[in-house]
């Protein structure tokens, strides 16, 4: 089943932008993301993120799973 998918337009201490699908108790406000896409697998959507920021991450809570190595 696809997932809409959304990026921290906010980095973290780290510097990564993370990745995180909707529903997840994670996700910024509404101002602070961007939308990417609706998508079938979490290393899709990070992909896409790499577009818009050097360095993404995913959520642990929500993509950790799924995502594996990208």
């Amino acid at each position: 089943m696809a997932s809409y998918y959304y990026v921290d337009k906010n980095s973290k201490r780290d510097g990564q932008h993370h990745v995180h699908t909707k529903g997840c108790q994670h996700l910024p406000t509404l101002a602070q993301r961007q939308f990417l896409g609706t998508f079938y697998h979490s290393r899709h959507a990070v992909k896409v993120a790499r577009y818009y920021y050097p360095q993404v991450g995913s959520c642990e809570d929500c993509c950790q799973v799924q995502l594996g190595k990208v």
